[in-house]
């Protein structure tokens, strides 16, 4: 029969060996951001959705829904990235209900994004994007750590 310190002792025996067996290296992903706006109506100002990126990255969709009335005018969108240095202005004519356009738009850290309408008589507008973050390798691998600490402190 084994006593407490000898079995204790092939348990950690054990442990070592399926530790050295455990893969060396963790993959990590970057979530997806989804932004998102819904305007009953437009404002006198005409902005519909207002945001700022906190970190670099990139726009990889753009979609829009608005119901269009029969005799209605197209929705008039007007988009400005602006950040320190310059800024990007696109207009976009939106002549059906739903719109979905594929852009590869890099955004930089601290860049601002306003969407304006100019067609103020138009309501319920819902307007999505997805944005990728740019994630450094160094913060990556800071970040993994972090997470298998927690993950190694919570099983303890």
């Amino acid at each position: 029969m084994q006593t407490r310190k000898t079995t204790i002792n092939d348990l950690e025996i054990l442990l070592a060996r399926i530790e050295r067996r455990q893969p060396k290296h963790v993959v990590g992903f970057a979530p997806v951001n989804s932004i998102y706006s819904f305007c009953p109506s437009v404002p006198t100002d005409g902005i519909v959705l207002r945001y700022m990126f906190a970190v670099a990255g990139t726009i990889t969709k753009i979609f829009v829904f608005c119901p269009r009335p029969k005799e209605a005018p197209p929705l008039e969108l007007k988009a400005e990235l602006i950040n320190e240095t310059a800024g990007q202005f696109v207009d976009v004519v939106v002549t059906k209900d739903r719109l979905v356009v594929d852009v590869n738009l890099p955004i930089k850290e601290g860049s601002r994004l306003l969407i304006r309408s100019p067609t103020i008589n138009r309501n319920n507008i819902e307007l999505a994007a997805l944005f990728i973050p740019n994630i450094e390798i160094g913060q990556r691998h800071q970040a993994l750590r972090a997470a298998l600490l927690e993950s190694e402190n919570a099983e303890l």
